[in-house]
């Protein structure tokens, strides 16, 4: 039991899995490319009308903190979404996103749809934060020396 539970951690490990190292050494966008692929896998998703969140996902403060918040609450209301919900949870949380304050500010649009084109923002949005992020640049150590050629 205990060897199982090792090697489940430790494939973990190998394959980035947000829950597998600490929260300080992580890229929050790590763990939304499972989103990606949750999504990409699921065969049924829920039915029903979800709200808009097209102005959270356009514009110049677009797929931010707001629509990330709102897009957990509204997936972690289906049993179909709650896997994916619990990565947008963990990218909101390594981000230190306020969602209970953020989401005081969101008003419902008025406007509903489908899934999939919820899906598809939430994709979008994930994909925009991946190719937006800065990548920290590694420094040599100090004691570096220099190939002789």
């Amino acid at each position: 039991m205990m060897a199982m539970m090792t090697t489940a951690l430790l494939m973990m490990a190998l394959l980035g899995h947000p829950a597998a190292t600490k929260p300080t050494d992580q890229k929050p966008e790590l763990g939304l490319k499972y989103v990606i692929d949750l999504f990409n896998r699921s065969m049924s998703l829920p039915k029903g009308d979800f709200d808009n969140l097209s102005d959270l996902a356009e514009g110049p403060r677009k797929c931010g903190a707001k629509f990330f918040c709102k897009a957990h609450e509204l997936l972690d209301e289906h049993k179909a979404t709650k896997e994916i919900a619990m990565y947008l949870n963990i990218y909101n949380k390594l981000k230190e996103f306020k969602c209970k304050e953020v989401l005081k500010e969101v008003r419902p649009t008025g406007y509903q749809y489908q899934m999939e084109p919820l899906k598809e923002q939430i994709i979008g949005c994930i994909r925009y934060k991946i190719m937006h992020t800065p990548v920290k640049a590694s420094t040599p150590p100090t004691n570096a020396t220099q190939p002789s050629i």
